[in-house]
């Protein structure tokens, strides 16, 4: 797993056994050239380490729920998509004495079909910018924040796509 190790970064960490269950609710709806898909997982992790005050906790940096939707609209060669993602409280060490505080991320793209060449996207992510969030350390509110680091990457991004059936 990953922890923190600074504002913007976060560095490997052994775990010497750990437990990940995950269940994952996702639909499609298409109507009139409008596509939606919105998604919903529940994750439940824990440490199963020999270390006495990690053992049973659950595993930093990994959100107990997400919920994530899309919606695009198809106009013949063209598609325009805004998404967003909200991810909930988790914790930051394998101690679980650091929270984080929930956070929404939102993105918005375009995408063109050719007929030979394939379909490419275009894709600003981040769009709010969250690079931060608050934390707490064992029920105390800090002045510490911890970076957004793997969702995918920190701060705002522009993401290009190429998309070839062959």
């Amino acid at each position: 797993t990953y922890i923190q190790n600074s504002q913007n970064s976060q560095v490997a960490t052994n775990i010497g056994s750990s437990r990940i269950q995950s269940h994952e609710l996702s639909m499609l709806g298409k109507r009139a050239g409008f596509t939606v898909r919105p998604s919903a997982t529940w994750l439940v992790t824990e440490n199963r380490s020999e270390v006495s005050y990690q053992k049973g906790k659950a595993l930093p940096l990994r959100t107990p729920f997400r919920f994530q939707a899309e919606v695009s609209y198809q106009l013949r060669f063209l598609e325009l998509s805004y998404g967003m993602g909200f991810y909930s409280e988790t914790f930051s060490d394998l101690s679980n004495s650091r929270t984080l505080d929930s956070f929404w991320i939102h993105r918005a793209g375009v995408g063109v079909s050719t007929k030979d060449a394939g379909k490419f996207r275009l894709d600003a992510e981040n769009l709010t910018n969250v690079l931060t969030l608050a934390g707490s350390q064992t029920g105390y509110l800090t002045t510490e924040s911890f970076g957004v680091a793997g969702f995918p990457a920190p701060g705002r991004r522009i993401v290009f796509t190429w998309i070839l059936e062959v």
